[in-house]
């Protein structure tokens, strides 16, 4: 999985279960939300809204996003049913949505063991924990391909090149 800091981001270990990763930083702008926002644009996404019942995602969700997460506003189980593929989404209106099996990227400025002192266990079970505190952003993400800017001046040297 592509990210801000050049980690291997696999989405399964050698068991068979499934991997979601939980980043989380002391300190501030460390690109954790870029991080999100990027897989936003690159893939079927949906944002988990802690602070609402009723949830706005997308059936074909291959990741939930959670960002800002330095309280536990979410119980441990209901964690753990988002990422076994059991929890049923609360929707406004209409029934709940069962997705199928999304990832799940937490980002937030505490660690779960913090957050979870009682059932850190089952956090680490289902989670790849990263502090991104001693990881260095890159310089430009998501990267992109630099051209030098083209020289006016040597149009037919240009024109030999694109002959030859």
């Amino acid at each position: 999985m592509p990210n801000t800091w050049d980690l291997v981001l696999p989405l399964e270990d050698k068991t068979t279960k499934k991997r979601h990763y939980w980043f989380w930083t002391n300190e501030p702008d460390k690109g954790k939300t870029t991080f999100l926002e990027t897989m936003e644009t690159r893939y079927r996404t949906s944002w988990y809204n802690k602070s609402e019942v009723y949830q706005s995602v997308h059936t074909d969700s291959q990741f939930i996003l959670i960002d800002e997460y330095t309280t536990a506003d979410i119980k441990c189980t209901v964690i753990n049913q988002m990422c076994d593929g059991n929890y049923q989404y609360p929707t406004k209106g209409g029934q709940s949505i069962k997705l199928d099996k999304p990832t799940l990227l937490i980002c937030g400025n505490k660690h779960p063991k913090d957050l979870y002192p009682n059932t850190y266990k089952y956090i680490e079970a289902r989670f790849t924990v990263i502090n991104l505190d001693n990881e260095k952003k890159c310089e430009q993400w998501p990267p992109i391909l630099r051209v030098p800017p083209k020289d006016n001046n040597n149009k037919e040297k240009d024109l030999d090149v694109a002959a030859s």
